[in-house]
This record gives C-alpha cells, structure tokens and sequence, in this order.
C-alpha cells in the first residue's frame, strides 16, 4: 500500500488543479504527515488560502471529500 507521503506527493499536481478550479491558492500540508508522524489511522490535512472572488462553495465540502475517496483508489 502507498504511503500517505508518496500518495501525497504522487498526487501533488492533481491536488494544486482542483484547488486552483475551485478558487483555493497557497496549499499546504499539517498535521501528522508534515511532522512525519503517520499511523494507520492518519490522513492528509491540507490547509488552503482562498480567494473570495472566486471561491466555488462546494471547495470545502465535495471537491475536497472527492478528491479524498479519488486519492483513496
């Protein structure tokens, strides 16, 4: 199974198109994958600048959770 690194960076770029789609800039990592820390029962926390402008309203809910289950193939 992929580590949750390797997928993140596997999956960088796909990460940076749907933020960038859904008006969110500036992604980055927390949690315990930015401290290297990862168990079995970790994920992946981004944090993400956004701008109001073009901001789409489904970025914190359905493009975040579909890209979450499309990461999880």
């Amino acid at each position: 199974m992929m580590k949750l690194q390797q997928l993140l960076q596997s999956k960088r770029e796909d990460i940076l198109a749907v933020a960038l789609r859904h008006g969110a800039f500036n992604v980055r990592v927390f949690g315990s994958v930015a401290r290297g820390v990862v168990d079995e029962s970790s994920d992946i926390d981004l944090l993400v600048d956004d701008d109001l402008q073009k901001i789409s309203p489904w970025l914190a809910g359905d493009a975040l959770d579909g890209f979450a289950r499309y990461a999880r193939l």
